[in-house]
């Protein structure tokens, strides 16, 4: 599962990281304590920034406050839809998240979880189990309304 755009945002760009994830792009996020900056320069990553500097290559200037407007502005550049593989990330650690065998996650989540669900995931890094419960739906609808 591949979206072929990889990305890294700036410590003011959290909110866009972690949707970017939910969509399924790769995207590290830089924490204010990170007191060095990646090498962009080489870097196969388009830099995500509120901050101007014109002599940087593959940076992405976002001046849009709210996290829909500013997904907006990316799908027009770099046409974010017909790349978006959604809800394949974990969104805290970035990992691309595998099937898990239904038995296998009776012994990890709530019994009503196990009853009211058939399909689950889980991140190979951090053990997070996904399944696709209510707040499932309001993403996918934000992420319709988002593309439309």
């Amino acid at each position: 599962m591949t979206t072929e755009l990889n990305f890294t945002a700036s410590p003011a760009l959290g909110r866009l990281c972690r949707w970017l994830r939910t969509l399924g792009f790769d995207c590290i996020y830089l924490h204010q304590e990170d007191r060095t900056a990646p090498d962009r320069s080489c870097s196969d990553r388009i830099y995500l920034t509120r901050h101007v500097d014109p002599n940087e290559r593959s940076v992405i200037f976002i001046g849009q406050d709210k996290v829909l407007d500013q997904l907006k502005v990316l799908d027009m550049l770099i046409s974010l839809k017909r790349r978006c593989v959604a809800l394949s990330r974990c969104i805290r650690c970035n990992t691309t998240l595998i099937n898990m065998n239904r038995h296998t996650a009776k012994l990890e989540v709530p019994e009503h979880v196990f009853i009211s669900h058939d399909r689950f995931t889980r991140c190979p890094s951090c053990g997070r189990i996904y399944w696709p419960g209510t707040h499932v739906d309001r993403m996918e609808e934000r992420i319709s309304k988002l593309f439309s």
